[in-house]
């Protein structure tokens, strides 16, 4: 599902840190999804930070700030993320995300998405 309008949100996460705070590793999922975003034709409207924060949890202030801002747009929306487990590392969160952003009509881009890479090799 492609939005039509390319607005776009990033969604970062990292498991560890010292400070609570977007650290390096946060910055460059940011610099590669708003690579991804430009060279994709997405607007990105805002980033979202979980730092400290296990992608086994769902409960994620990031995470639920995201999807607030989400469900107040009037207007198809994308969430971009580097890789599938900063989204989550366990198959059934991610599940849950999947389906909530499919209600929400949310499309999930990933940058480096091994799962379409690896699907490409056996068409």
């Amino acid at each position: 599902m492609k939005v039509s309008n390319k607005k776009a949100v990033i969604y970062c996460r990292t498991a560890t840190t010292t400070t609570g705070k977007p650290d390096l590793a946060s910055h460059s999922q940011v610099t590669e999804c708003r690579e991804y975003a430009k060279a994709n034709g997405y607007e990105v409207t805002k980033v979202f930070f979980d730092c400290g924060v296990s992608g086994l949890s769902e409960e994620r202030c990031g995470m639920k700030n995201m999807l607030a801002f989400l469900r107040k747009q009037k207007e198809a929306y994308a969430v971009i993320v580097t890789t599938h487990d900063r989204l989550a590392r366990s198959l059934e969160i991610f599940s849950k995300f999947q389906k909530l952003f499919a209600k929400m009509n949310v499309e999930l881009a990933v940058v480096y998405d091994v799962f379409a890479a690896a699907a490409r090799r056996f068409v």
